[in-house]
């Protein structure tokens, strides 16, 4: 059966901004001493771990014992994290009865009784969990997630997976749509443009869609790539058995392009229009608002959260693309399904925010294209690499044990 996962992403433009290169990635040598670094902090995080009690509590019996009033078993979940009350977005997904929801609260959302009152929650396969459940159900991970991060959000995968997932909605409370589940059904009569031959190191496909705009880029591509053309090559028709769908009128677009251009944006492509491949050995960024996952990426859905949330989960993409490209998962950009409104942020925090995606974004694909991993290289190498090149914190190769050790359990692959 063809591994697939689906990529509903939202289109990201921005203006073309000079990045800085970092001075420690011209120096590789620097990297030995770092290592030697690398396993005094390993000897820490181990000794975390041995005073970490909850990671002995079998996460199974916890979620029996603290939710035995909801257990359902989904093939198809999608997951939010709340920060807010109800949005539209929600409410479209609550009322599908092809899909379960879990919401996942943060610090500052409403009290659960208060959010599934105003949900109008009538008994629905709809999951909430509060901070008090999310301590309760994966208390390890829970501890070693910031609050008001949106790696809230791991919580409410691991939840979803252990109870039977075989595709994850990922989306955001502001993205209104879903993809229609007739679509999935019919998998295997898709059609799909690909590349007609050769590939760049990134690949754009944002431009295909159809923009009144001279150049566009999703949010987290390297802006010294935006205006060139090799990586927009053209494509050809193909049979390849995967679908998915980004979002109109508002989309994830960065700072830059935000303080630039006016909103709303409609792209020319209508829902019939041909999906697009993403190359094998090529990077594209996509985020955590509306994507489609199926179980065979599941593992790799961990957002890191040492790093700000509008680069988690573009760390996210490209880590994952490095386990798709060795795995042959494909993936796979849509035309919009889904029409975001969110108007209400702060443009100039955004930017500053983001400052990581275009300083580093370029030099992170490098690495993961030319680093000689060993064939058998873990999602916890990885991160250890990566911690040593300043790309993420400490915290994260913490986080990503618990992670790894947490997924084994819900997925049953331990």
């Amino acid at each position: 059966m063809l591994k697939i996962v689906f990529i509903n992403l939202l289109f990201a433009f921005s203006f073309v901004w000079i990045t800085v290169c970092i001075i420690l990635s011209q120096f590789p040598s620097c990297y030995e001493s770092q290592a030697s670094a690398l396993q005094q902090d390993i000897a820490y995080i181990n000794s975390c771990e041995r005073n970490q009690k909850a990671q002995d509590i079998p996460i199974k019996q916890t979620i029996n014992t603290a939710n035995s009033d909801q257990q359902y078993l989904c093939k198809r979940w999608a997951v939010v994290r709340a920060t807010s009350y109800p949005t539209n977005a929600v409410r479209k997904i609550a009322s599908d009865n092809n899909w379960c929801l879990v919401i996942v609260a943060d610090i500052n959302t409403p009290s659960k009784d208060e959010y599934l009152t105003t949900l109008g929650y009538s008994g629905r396969k709809i999951v909430f969990l509060n901070v008090a459940d999310q301590d309760i159900l994966f208390s390890d991970i829970s501890t070693a997630i910031p609050w008001g991060h949106i790696g809230r959000k791991n919580v409410g995968y691991l939840f979803a997976i252990q109870k039977g997932a075989e595709w994850i909605w990922d989306f955001d409370h502001n993205n209104e749509g879903v993809l229609d589940i007739n679509i999935i059904n019919n998998l295997n009569t898709m059609s799909v443009l690909q590349t007609c031959r050769g590939h760049h190191k990134l690949f754009n496909p944002y431009a295909y869609f159809g923009v009144n705009e001279t150049y566009i880029w999703p949010r987290g591509f390297p802006l010294e790539f935006a205006r060139d053309t090799s990586t927009r090559p053209n494509l050809c028709n193909g049979n390849i058995a995967i679908k998915s769908v980004i979002a109109n009128r508002e989309p994830d677009v960065d700072a830059t392009f935000r303080f630039s251009r006016e909103y709303p944006i409609t792209f020319e492509a209508t829902q019939t229009f041909p999906f697009i491949l993403v190359p094998r050995y090529s990077h594209c960024p996509f985020n955590e608002r509306a994507t489609l996952w199926t179980k065979q990426a599941f593992y790799y859905m961990a957002l890191p959260t040492s790093i700000h949330s509008r680069v988690s989960d573009i760390w996210r993409s490209y880590i994952a693309q490095h386990f798709f490209h060795r795995e042959e998962i494909n993936l796979l950009f849509s035309p919009p399904y889904v029409v975001q409104t969110n108007g209400d942020q702060n443009i100039l925090e955004d930017f500053q925010a983001e400052m990581d995606i275009y300083k580093k974004s370029s030099s992170l694909i490098d690495f993961l294209q030319t680093f000689q991993f060993q064939p058998n290289a873990t999602l916890e190498n990885l991160y250890e690499e990566l911690y040593i090149r300043h790309f993420i914190q400490l915290e994260d190769i913490y986080l990503i044990r618990i992670w790894t050790r947490s997924y084994s359990k819900v997925s049953g692959s331990s």
